[in-house]
């Protein structure tokens, strides 16, 4: 069997999920969850009401006003409660699970079990998950417990407790805020240790172990050290004994019997006696990371690297966690490790580290475990090894297990000789795995089915976003833990390297969006030099800032400079790249590649920076000394002058052009020409544009929340908002060079990036942004979605059908202004082409709301063949032909016969009532809308009609008559669920729209 870790061989010169307590805010949250928006998550806000709405095929929990059933009525908090909630009727009776979510009002006592979702500790959570009955026509929520259990502080002398009923998640639906009376205790005895916190805490032979208590009432407090007493202090409220420590290596357990007149309590815990790991030279061939024994499947080496420290254990399976001197690991300079030998070959072992007193995974294992794999359905990833059982703490992030199993099979690949496409011809096509299928199909396998549906899109590369392991199971990604390991919310490492293969088999390249900028704690490199009190990295720390040295950092900035962190991103990038055969990466954030203090000041830090064009120019030669083509595209959006040092340097570049085409599209004037690499003055097509990305609202909902109108000329439209994508995308693709579409762009996805995973609700600011989104796979089957699906697919093919988009000679319309030209004239100026070879191609754009009479300047006169309308010739007598372009219309002409696609589109009109086939019902939109409500029908003609609003009782709140489909006011309404409502002379149709 192969080294597993063989690929690290390059030289070293080189919250989960947002936990608040719900009424103690004062706690900062241990970590935040995923990427949030470059990218922090805000504080949960209070539930907004929400509706079940049939109409838009979601089921939205809404906060039900419930008062519960408590007995006895009347208790202290070291009494016995049962709570129970009569759900009956309630959105809450759909739930599985629920949880009790409690705080003492006015106090900043924290709730132990107060964690959300309830799901991502349920270690914790499982004391405060209510049973679930269903008798006699009535659905109740019970559950009985002690509430001082409840909270890490003593609440014995409090009044108030304060209640409600939640589901998973808060977007599962809650109850309102319900505040129960407590009896308070005249006196209570209370024993609380204050150090050490931790559960086990480490001290060297000779150090100083620090014991601290307190008490409610003056007590006797003897400490007693592996049996014998050691101290006594008495007629104190206050304990504090500095103990030295004189045992040898071991575990000593501490007991502190704490006593009154009437009490008395003992608290218990142990110590580590710690000693430096011994000095022994590892074995030939061993490396960071799981070696295994080529010649042997029941031995494996680990070996951990963690400089400037002094004793590692390694704890697993193998030797059943047990922390014995037997199990410290022998120490290489930097390096620590240990053969494990026994172990049956096949048989995965999970195992950790403890460095230091923390706990830490192999941060190159290639497979992690973690307390949230339980809710990872079978479909996904079947057979998944469970979590150890009794080794799940109450600090998550110290739950993070490596697996390491020797004779693992090979995978066989069937397709190693893939060609990859030409830089330039690149048509990327972006994914989040999460969002692409629905929930319990989210698996890498799946994305095998897709690939003939990208194929004929023309898509000639899949970029994932980040897939290595992450917290929780829901994510971006971009709070990534161990760089190795794929992320098994996605599914299996078998599966992601079947769907690469056959990726690779149509054709198409694998591009890994990768992150660098940052990490989060559950990372080793992280969490062996890390402050927990503050959230900090430590002024140690090898790898990590203790600040962020630039704005829009999240999580734990990583120094660049540090020859660790270049080993680290080197062995990665060199794993993916051998082991599982991508293609290439997109850098996240990589303008964050850079050791300069920058602070807040944003202009600053996208202004030149050589250290940071030096760091990046070391990363791109370290790949290329064995990947000589693969595709390194940065996410750097910084100023001109660096990108240009760096895409003559081989890099490609993600050039944003959302902004300049999104308002072109919504009736502004805009320049589109930074398209180009030629304008940037690159003297290598290494550009890479977009018009929607992840970071960015979809095009069509500005256009049906934003566009503006003219006449009856409306973009707000919907058919009219498709046509214009289609006029977005002809003055897109039509430029040379890398393109990338985010995903379901191609037919118009219009939900908002905003939009909340109860599919109804729409946050502010970021949020609500990394939430999971509707897949929307059925707006394929509207006909104009279709026809704009049709349109991209066909100039994708032109673009990367013809040599003219290589090496053609081109130019772009340089300035403001709606009309828009781009020709590319065949290098060897042919005006009359004898094969496609020689073709030239005119592409001619109207962003106006208004007709607009204009001179096509071509670059040849003679036969033209417009592409979009079946080849139709146009003879031009010169190179200067007058055209009238309509509101949104354009044109693409070449000058050669080709095969054209058959799209008419002239029948794409800008009414629904001339559209043909559109079923007899009402269509309304933006559903759920804010500001403006959009409608259509497809009726006889009628002179006028009427339209009605009214409430779900009928009451109407809003009338008028309309002789033309014109937006319909609806900012007054509150939020809720209403009827919309058309009478004509003949007929009427009703439907249900959300105000939000």
């Amino acid at each position: 069997m192969m080294l597993l870790a063989a690929w690290i061989e390059l030289p070293l010169a080189v919250l989960p999920f947002l936990s608040l307590s719900k009424k103690n805010t004062s706690k900062k949250p241990s970590y935040l969850h995923q990427k949030v928006y470059k990218y922090i998550l805000c504080m949960r806000r209070i539930l907004h009401v929400l509706f079940l709405i049939n109409l838009l095929g979601v089921a939205a929990m809404a906060q039900v006003n419930l008062t519960p059933t408590v007995s006895p009525a009347s208790f202290n908090s070291q009494e016995e409660i049962t709570i129970e909630y009569d759900v009956t009727g309630t959105a809450l009776a759909s739930l599985e699970e629920a949880y009790i979510w409690v705080w003492v009002p006015g106090s900043e006592i924290d709730a132990k079990y107060n964690v959300n979702p309830a799901s991502s500790n349920a270690t914790l959570t499982a004391n405060a998950q209510f049973s679930k009955t269903e008798a006699n026509n009535k659905v109740l929520f019970s559950i009985t417990f002690t509430p001082e259990q409840f909270f890490a502080q003593p609440i014995c002398l409090e009044s108030k407790l304060g209640m409600l009923i939640k589901g998973n998640d808060w977007s599962n639906g809650q109850s309102n805020d319900f505040v129960l009376d407590m009896t308070p205790l005249t006196t209570c005895y209370v024993v609380k240790l204050i150090t050490p916190t931790d559960e086990k805490p480490f001290v060297a032979p000779g150090g100083d172990l620090h014991v601290q208590a307190e008490s409610s009432d003056p007590s006797t407090f003897t400490m007693f050290v592996d049996g014998q007493q050691v101290a006594q202090q008495t007629d104190r409220e206050y304990f504090s004994y500095h103990y030295t420590v004189l045992q040898d290596e071991g575990t000593y357990p501490v007991e502190l019997l704490v006593n009154d007149v009437e009490n008395d309590t003992t608290i218990t815990f142990s110590y580590l006696v710690n000693t430096p790991s011994e000095v022994l030279v590892r074995p030939q061939g061993i490396v960071a990371g799981i070696n295994y024994d080529q010649a042997d499947d029941t031995k494996a080496t680990l070996c951990l690297l963690a400089p400037g420290k002094d004793a590692v254990y390694a704890l697993g399976e193998f030797n059943n966690f047990e922390l014995l001197p037997e199990n410290k690991m022998k120490r290489d300079g930097d390096y620590f490790w240990m053969e494990i030998s026994g172990l049956e070959a096949g048989k995965e072992y999970a195992f950790q580290y403890l460095v230091d007193g923390v706990y830490v995974a192999d941060p190159f294992a290639e497979k992690i475990l973690d307390p949230d794999d339980a809710y990872i359905p079978e479909e996904i990833y079947p057979n998944l090894k469970a979590y150890p059982v009794g080794q799940v703490t109450s600090e998550w992030y110290k739950n993070r297990m490596s697996v390491l199993q020797t004779a693992q099979p090979e995978f066989t690949w069937q397709n190693p000789g893939f060609q990859r496409p030409d830089k330039a011809d690149l048509v990327i096509y972006e994914v989040l795995v999460r969002d692409f299928f629905a929930e319990k199909d989210r698996n890498y396998e799946n994305l095998i089915d897709t690939l003939s549906y990208l194929k004929k899109l023309g898509v000639n590369a899949i970029e994932l976003m980040p897939i290595q392991e992450f917290s929780g199971n829901n994510s971006w990604g971009y709070n990534p833990n161990f760089m190795f390991a794929p992320d098994k919310a996605y599914g299996t490492e078998e599966g992601l390297k079947k769907f690469i293969d056959a990726a690779h088999g149509e054709g198409i390249a694998v591009i890994l969006d990768i992150v660098f900028n940052q990490q989060e704690v559950p990372n080793p490199f992280v969490a062996m030099w890390y402050d927990f009190k503050t959230n900090k990295a430590t002024s140690d720390n090898p790898m990590f800032n203790v600040e962020a040295t630039h704005p829009f950092n999240v999580f734990i900035d990583m120094n660049h400079e540090s020859e660790l962190t270049q080993f680290y991103m080197d062995t990665t990038l060199h794993y993916w790249s051998s082991q599982y055969k991508v293609d290439g990466y997109r850098f996240d954030l990589s303008k964050g590649f850079t050791q300069t203090k920058y602070g807040g000041d944003v202009g600053k830090w996208s202004s030149y920076d050589q250290g940071r064009i030096d760091l990046l120019k070391r990363m791109y030669d370290k790949v290329r000394e064995y990947d000589a083509d693969s595709y390194l595209i940065l996410e750097h959006l910084g100023d001109n002058s660096e990108e240009t040092v760096l895409a003559d340097h081989g890099f490609m570049l993600w050039g944003n052009m959302h902004f300049d085409y999104k308002d072109l599209l919504l009736g502004i004037e805009k320049n589109i020409a930074w398209g180009s690499h030629d304008t940037r003055g690159w003297q290598q097509p290494n550009l890479v544009t977009y018009i929607e990305s992840h970071d960015e609202q979809r095009l069509m909902y500005e256009l049906l929340n934003y566009g503006k109108s003219e006449g009856s000329y409306d973009t707000r439209k919907k058919s009219t908002a498709i046509r214009r994508l289609m006029l977005a995308n002809a003055l897109f693709y039509t430029i040379p060079g890398a393109k990338m579409l985010w995903q379901f762009g191609e037919f118009a996805y219009e939900d908002p990036i905003n939009l909340c995973s109860d599919g109804v609700r729409v946050g502010d600011g970021t949020d609500c942004r990394t939430d999971p989104k509707p897949t929307r796979w059925e707006l394929l089957n509207d006909p104009d979605r279709e026809k704009l699906r049709a349109v991209v697919s066909s100039l994708i093919k032109l673009k990367t059908d013809h040599q003219v988009f290589k090496t053609g000679d081109f130019s772009i319309t340089n300035g403001n202004g709606f009309v828009k030209e781009i020709v590319l004239a065949n290098k060897d100026g042919i005006s009359q082409p004898t094969n496609k070879e020689e073709m030239s191609v005119y592409v001619v754009g109207n962003f106006d709301l208004k007709p607009q009479n204009l001179s096509m300047q071509l670059p040849f006169s003679g036969t033209w063949y417009d592409f979009f309308n079946g080849g139709e010739e146009l003879e031009a007598n010169s190179t200067n032909v007058p055209i009238e372009l309509a509101a949104g219309e354009f044109k693409v002409l070449v000058n050669f016969e080709i095969d054209f696609p058959e799209i008419e589109l002239d029948a794409v009109v800008a009414s629904a009532e001339d559209i043909p086939n559109v079923p007899h019902s009402l269509s309304l939109y933006p559903n759920p809308g804010r500001d403006f409500l959009n409608y259509e029908i497809n009726m006889p003609q009628e002179r006028e009609w009427k339209v009605e609003i009214s409430d779900m009782s009928g009451r109407v709140l809003q009338e008028l008559s309309q002789r033309e489909f014109q937006p319909v006011d609806i900012s007054g309404l509150g939020m809720g669920l209403y009827l919309f409502k058309v009478y004509t002379s003949r007929e009427s149709f009703t439907s249900r729209f959300l105000k939000i």
